[in-house]
C-alpha cells in the first residue's frame, strides 16, 4: 500500500509539475502573419489588461479548465477561424454557455500544500463554451478579429465568448467602446442550457456590465468611474432587464417548487 501511494504521489508530482511549466497544455497564441503580410498581426492583437496568466478568471476555474482532456484536445487549433468554426459546432443549448454545467458546480476549496493544482475538480465541471473561452484567450484574438465575432451572424454563442473575452482581459477604459454595439443584440441564446429561459445577446452584455458576479464565479472588479459609465449607457434598458429578472426569478421559484413536490 505504501509503494502504491508513492506511485500515486510520483504521479501526482510530475503531472503538478508539467502543468507549471506549460499551464495551457501546449495550447499557444495564433499564428501570426510576417508584418505587411495578409493575415492576423500580433501588432493587432488585443492589449490584455490585468494577471495576463490568468486572465483574470477565478484560480479553480481555471484550473479546471487547463484539466480537461478537451481544453488540451484544442491545442492543434492554431486559428482564430478555426476556434470560430469551434464554437459553432461544438458549444450547445444543453449546455448554454456558463462557467459550469448545470449541477456539477460546488464551491468547497481544496486544502493541503497542493491545494493549488489538486482537488480542482472538486469544484464541478466547466462548461464547453467557458473552455473554448480560454482557448480563445491563449490564442490573443487581434482587434479586427473581435470586431467580427461580435457582428458574426452564424451563432449567439460566438458573439457570446467574444463579450466574456473582452468582459475579462479588456482595459476599463475602454470596454464600453467594445460592449455599445451588442447592446441592443436581440438574438435569444440559452445562456443556462435548457435549465432555464433563453435570453438575448443583448441582455447577456448588459448584465456583464452591471456586476461582477456570474453564475458561480466572479468577474473582474470594474472601477468606480467606469462602473458609474457603464449605468448611464444602461439606463435605458433598466426596465427591461428588470422585467426579466423578474420573469427569471418565478422561473426559478416555480422549479423549486417542482422538485419539492
Amino acid at each position: 500500500a505504501e509503494e502504491a501511494s508513492m506511485v500515486r504521489n510520483n504521479y501526482q508530482s510530475g503531472r503538478n509539475e508539467d502543468r507549471l511549466i506549460d499551464p495551457n497544455g501546449g495550447n499557444r497564441e495564433q499564428i501570426w502573419a510576417q508584418e505587411g503580410a495578409p493575415g492576423p498581426q500580433r501588432a493587432e492583437a488585443l492589449p490584455y489588461h490585468g494577471n495576463e496568466a490568468s486572465f483574470n478568471m477565478n484560480h479553480v476555474l481555471i484550473e479546471n479548465i487547463r484539466s480537461a482532456h478537451y481544453f488540451k484536445d484544442l491545442a492543434h487549433l492554431r486559428t482564430w477561424d478555426d476556434l470560430v468554426d469551434r464554437i459553432f459546432y461544438d458549444v450547445k443549448i444543453e449546455e448554454g454557455c456558463t462557467p459550469w454545467l448545470h449541477g456539477t458546480h460546488r464551491n468547497n476549496r481544496a486544502a493541503g500544500l497542493s491545494a493549488g493544482l489538486r482537488g480542482v475538480g472538486d469544484a464541478g465541471k466547466p462548461s464547453t463554451a467557458f473552455i473554448l473561452l480560454v482557448k480563445a484567450l491563449t490564442l490573443r484574438p487581434t482587434m479586427p478579429q473581435l470586431r467580427q465575432a461580435l457582428r458574426h451572424p452564424d451563432s449567439p454563442y460566438i458573439r457570446a465568448i467574444a463579450l466574456l473575452l473582452l468582459r475579462y482581459v479588456c482595459s476599463p477604459a475602454h470596454l464600453l467602446n467594445w460592449f455599445k454595439g451588442s447592446l441592443g443584440d436581440e438574438e435569444e441564446l440559452h445562456l443556462e442550457g435548457r435549465h432555464a429561459p433563453p435570453v438575448t445577446v443583448g441582455y447577456l452584455a448588459r448584465r456583464l456590465l452591471r456586476t461582477h458576479e456570474f453564475h458561480g464565479t466572479l468577474l473582474p472588479r470594474l472601477p468606480t468611474h467606469a462602473l458609474r459609465d457603464a449605468r448611464a449607457l444602461l439606463e435605458p434598458y433598466d426596465e427591461v432587464d428588470a422585467a426579466v429578472e423578474d420573469a427569471r426569478e418565478r422561473e426559478a421559484d416555480g422549479a423549486g417548487a417542482e422538485d419539492d413536490r
